[in-house]
């Protein structure tokens, strides 16, 4: 099924089956360096770019639209590009102090600043407006989610050849992150990000279509494991559960599967152990949070309940940084972002982004299990869980602006918006 998939996407859709391939190596040097010199012409760009200019091309919907659902889709998916943009300028016009607080990721030039973190991630949420117009049928669905599992098992492979030495060998997680960085180009909790998404979704395909697709699964969780991302590894854990819960089904194949994990992680146990244990013995929850509580949460906390102006607006992109608590604040947590997806929305954006976020995040998955309850179909709630994946790690790490972090989450919601609007079509013809 997955040979057939591939060909299938490749002879009708061959520029989303690069996209979909490239997107979790997006950070490697071959897709990440400019061509000839000319900044911003990068092979990922180039293939982002010819996904939307294919979408309009294709006779995607622009100006009007034949079903509701995926106009409202559209709409909110512009105005998150829209606020995120706002944002983004915001942080623009003080770039000089983002360069000065922040020089690591920082110290090139305002024109590559406005490339790498606002056109790349621009292009690159071009394919949820692809899939929602032209991944029409449930078998395209089906493809296109085999597609990205085969992509991710790829990825997953390529992460244990990474891993597995540095791992068992009693490295520092250090080493693993500059291994990542070196070869991916990303952080460990990116790779763990990454890998963690799909998780719930192999897990549905190796509980439905067999035991081909077992090797997928545990292939993508094994790599997991050994990214050393904790966030990552808990945010799986509970998105399974949360699969498995919506399925209401237990069968010899997920006897099997559940096996499976509890062999890994009697194999793993040594390494799983070190990495979950610091600050459990004293309890400390900031400790535990690698000091993040005390030394950067509740300081940003306490400096936006202090001035309504910035609770309301917040800083702008990367308001860690632009906030008094980060240069302040004795011993501030250092980084980019809050580690922390929620009070990093927050701290960007303010209330008047982060309540209605709030409201539309309730409202959708409601919806969202009102339909699965109505379909009840094995991929749908693996999307679902994948989803719900996110939302529960994004506790701990990752971000809701586009971020290599999220950059395959919207394919996962466009695929959900695919199979309700087929469905709905599907009603609507029966009736008529």
């Amino acid at each position: 099924m997955m040979t057939s998939s591939v060909t299938y996407l490749m002879r009708r859709h061959i520029v989303l089956t690069l996209m979909i391939f490239a997107m979790p190596f997006s950070g490697t040097p071959e897709l990440n360096s400019n061509l000839f010199g000319i900044s911003g012409l990068k092979p990922l760009n180039i293939l982002a770019l010819s996904v939307l200019v294919l979408w309009l091309v294709k006779g995607g919907e622009l100006l009007t639209y034949r079903d509701t659902l995926r106009f409202r889709a559209t709409m909110i998916y512009f105005a998150y590009l829209a606020i995120f943009s706002i944002e983004f300028f915001r942080s623009y016009i003080d770039y000089g102090m983002l360069v000065l607080r922040y020089s690591t990721d920082f110290h090139e030039s305002s024109f590559s600043y406005l490339l790498s973190f606002w056109v790349k991630p621009l292009l690159v949420t071009g394919l949820f407006l692809y899939i929602i117009n032209h991944i029409k049928s449930r078998e395209s669905v089906e493809a296109v989610v085999d597609l990205l599992l085969l992509a991710i098992f790829l990825f997953a492979l390529a992460t244990l050849s990474l891993s597995v030495d540095s791992v068992f060998s009693g490295e520092h997680r250090n080493e693993l992150r500059d291994a990542f960085s070196e070869s991916f180009g990303f952080h460990y909790n990116t790779v763990g990000t990454i890998l963690m998404l799909f998780v719930p979704l192999a897990l549905s395909r190796a509980i439905s279509r067999g035991w081909g697709w077992l090797i997928v699964f545990a292939a993508i969780l094994l790599a997991l494991l050994l990214s050393q991302s904790r966030g990552a590894i808990l945010g799986a854990i509970g998105g399974m559960l949360i699969y498995l819960f919506l399925l209401r089904r237990i069968g010899i194949s997920t006897i099997a599967i559940l096996l499976l994990i509890a062999a890994l992680g009697v194999w793993l146990a040594e390494p799983l152990l070190n990495l979950f244990s610091q600050g459990v013995e004293s309890g400390d929850l900031s400790e535990i949070s690698s000091g993040r509580v005390d030394s950067m949460w509740l300081p940003l906390l306490n400096e936006l309940f202090e001035n309504p102006v910035r609770l309301i607006v917040g800083f702008g992109l990367f308001g860690v940084i632009m906030s008094d608590s980060y240069v302040m604040v004795s011993n501030f947590y250092q980084a980019t972002h809050a580690h922390n997806a929620y009070i990093d929305l927050l701290v960007d954006g303010g209330l008047i982004v982060f309540v209605p976020f709030l409201i539309l995040l309730v409202y959708s998955l409601r919806q969202a299990m009102k339909w699965g309850k109505e379909l009840q179909s094995t991929t749908y709630f693996g999307l679902i869980s994948s989803v719900a994946v996110y939302l529960v790690s994004s506790i701990s790490e990752r971000q809701f602006f586009p971020r290599p972090d999220n950059m395959l989450l919207l394919p996962l919601i466009a695929l959900l918006l695919v199979i309700v609007i087929s469905e709905k079509n599907a009603r609507r013809y029966n009736t008529a």
